[in-house]
This record gives C-alpha cells, structure tokens and sequence, in this order.
C-alpha cells in the first residue's frame, strides 16, 4: 500500500515538474519578449544597401496596438523611419535576410499571407505583404529564438481568430 501510494506520488510530481518547465508564453508575454529581443540592436551600426551603407539603429520596437488586434513594429536609423502595422496570424514565414557581411545588426523578413500590412515609409501609407524587421546579430542563437517566438505569436493569434482553424 505505502509502496504504490509512493509511485502514485512520484508520478503526480514528475507530471507536474514536467508540464511546467513546458509553460509556453501568453500573448502578451510573447510580444513583451520580442520587443525586448528587438530592442538589443539599438546603437548598434546597421549595414543596407548595395553600397553598404550603414547607420546606427536609433529606435526600433514591437508593440501591440491596444484599440485592436494588430501588431506596431517602428524602427529607425538616421535618414530611415519606418512603422508597419500587421496582425501576427497573417504571418506566413521567415527568413534572415542579412546582408553585406553584418555581423552585429541581421535582419529578419517576415512574408505575410497577402497584401494585409500597413507600411508608413516617410509619411506615405501602403499595403504589404512583408516587414524587416532587425535584430542583434552578433548573438548567434537570437535569430532562431526571435523566430520561434513569433512563429508562437502566430499560433496564439491563430488559435484566438479562429478555434477551428487547425
């Protein structure tokens, strides 16, 4: 008796040890997250173009816009600002788009399903159907855990939209 209440124990506690190493983040958790992740590469110098050109990373953040459901990713350098509007459902997938050797600032482009982003470049608005979206380089694991934790947004507002969308 002692002995098969001590394995039942045993296995309510492995289960519980397990499911919460596991956890997975919340929404909002997940967009705290990469915004922190996307934030690192601020002061760090940028290289774009074909020329390569570069230009500090002066601003740059992932938020949510509270009067809805769409993500607000801003970013800026010298000349360069830009803001995109998207709801992370529409995200259809991902890539590391770096260029010209940088080593310290990557870039990650994310295609959408559609036309259904808003892009603000120097003051003109249009509809996309990507974003880039920048990211401390030089920490070689960032790429895939930004990846994986917007691939996981995505899941999240997925599963919210649509319950039976499997």
């Amino acid at each position: 008796m002692k002995k098969q209440l001590f394995v039942i124990l045993l296995t309510l506690f492995s289960i519980s040890a397990i499911s919460q190493t596991n956890t997975l983040l919340s929404k909002e958790e997940t967009i705290n997250y990469i915004n922190k992740k996307v934030q690192e590469a601020i002061g760090h110098e940028r290289i774009w173009g074909s020329k390569g050109s570069s230009e500090k990373v002066l601003e740059c953040g992932f938020k949510k816009i509270y009067s809805g459901e769409n993500i607000k990713y801003e970013y800026k350098d010298g000349p360069y600002s830009f803001v995109v509007e998207f709801n992370p459902a529409h995200i259809k997938t991902l890539q590391d788009i770096t260029v010209n050797g940088n080593k310290i600032v990557g870039n990650i482009l994310i295609v959408l399903i559609g036309q259904t982003a808003k892009s603000t470049e120097s003051g003109k608005l249009e509809s996309v159907n990507y974003i880039t979206m920048v990211y401390l380089k030089s920490d070689p694991d960032n790429y895939n855990r930004i990846s994986k934790a917007l691939l996981h947004l995505r899941d999240l507002y997925k599963a919210e939209d649509d319950p039976f969308d499997n």
